[in-house]
């Protein structure tokens, strides 16, 4: 860019929700800082349902959080409001439970592919590596579709990196960008 001239980006809600989750999901497998993964994927999450609210549509994801206890749905906002309130609790610690950024994440995706119709090849590719990581979360019903891609199985004891290494370029030749 040339000396002195700002940039200037057009965007939308949706391609901003996009970019936050997909960006998410790449640092996340690159394992990489997980206060930054659950930033962007709350910023998409947010975005997500606000545009899914809007075309009349929405997930499970607010059913179930009401369905915890009052304890699981405030302890869902602490780490949220601790990473984004920077004049809040200055000299305070947190133990934060990573799994709070892959759920939202997974459900950016769900998000995604209800406004959508099918979500990308790198959201499909984290849905797969997250419910291998996860299997008790996967329903019953979608057993058979996710036993048979052979792929993932092949890579059950693989880092992060090593499976999205060995397997973007297949999940986007199949499934697009």
């Amino acid at each position: 860019m040339p000396k002195g001239r700002v940039e200037q980006v057009l965007v939308t809600k949706q391609s901003v929700a996009a970019s936050q989750l997909e960006s998410a999901i790449w640092l996340w497998f690159q394992e990489g800082d997980p206060i930054s993964v659950h930033t962007l994927a709350v910023a998409a999450h947010d975005c997500f349902h606000a545009l899914l609210r809007h075309a009349g549509k929405s997930s499970d994801w607010e059913d179930w959080v009401k369905s915890k206890s009052k304890e699981f749905q405030k302890q869902m906002r602490v780490s949220q409001n601790f990473f984004k309130h920077g004049h809040k609790e200055l000299k305070a610690k947190l133990l934060y439970p990573t799994i709070q950024g892959e759920m939202l994440m997974m459900d950016a995706v769900t998000c995604y592919e209800l406004l959508h119709n099918k979500p990308t090849g790198l959201m499909r590719l984290y849905a797969q590596r997250f419910l291998y990581e996860h299997p008790s979360i996967i329903a019953e019903d979608a057993l058979p579709a996710f036993a048979k891609n052979a792929e993932i199985h092949q890579l059950a004891n693989s880092t992060r990196k090593e499976f999205f290494e060995k397997l973007i370029g297949i999940f986007i030749a199949r499934y697009g960008k």
